[in-house]
């Protein structure tokens, strides 16, 4: 197997680890918001998040939300631009991309 098909499954499989890991904590971080800022009797957060946020407030929350959602784009763009660099062996997409 080449070297470029096994860095781009890599880069795939990071992809993929990534957007379950964003569909993770947005998905909790939504409930967790929806919780506090409507004053809802219960969450549906998951435990584990609320261990992680437990004294955070609403505000502190959205901050998170910008934050993280700032941070996964960088990540994707970083990926996307990896596998454009392993496919065709330079960088002339980057500009494209960003």
């Amino acid at each position: 197997m080449k070297r470029a098909d096994l860095l781009s499954g890599l880069f795939l499989a990071m992809a993929v680890a990534l957007g379950a890991v964003r569909e993770f904590l947005f998905v909790n971080l939504n409930y967790e918001l929806d919780f506090l800022e409507h004053h809802r009797d219960r969450t549906y957060a998951h435990s584990m998040f609320r261990g992680w946020v437990h004294g955070w407030d609403a505000s502190d929350l959205r901050l998170c939300k910008w934050l993280l959602s700032l941070g996964f784009m960088a990540a994707i763009l970083s990926l996307t631009i990896a596998v454009a660099r392993v496919r065709f062996g330079h960088h002339q997409y980057v500009g494209p991309l960003s």
